[in-house]
């Protein structure tokens, strides 16, 4: 069986990246304006329920530029 992971990678929209205890933090220089999509790879450890933040896109240089996801929550199962 092939477990590899398959997906459509492109170039990274991000140039800088903070890998942190409690959160990824992305540093883009070129989004564009309208609805996007993001997606990352997690990987867990252990089986139970855990909250997942709101993602939180802000302008570096300007207050006018905010984005907010909504809270969501993944639910981890032993196969």
């Amino acid at each position: 069986t092939d477990s590899s992971i398959v997906g459509d990678w492109q170039r990274a929209w991000w140039t800088h990246q903070d890998i942190l205890d409690d959160k990824i933090v992305f540093f883009g220089s070129n989004i564009k304006a309208g609805k996007s999509e993001f997606t990352t790879l997690l990987r867990m450890e252990l089986p139970g329920k855990v909250g997942v933040a709101p993602i939180n896109l802000e302008g570096m240089y300007s207050k006018n530029i905010k984005g907010l996801s909504a809270i969501d929550n993944l639910t981890i199962t032993d196969k």
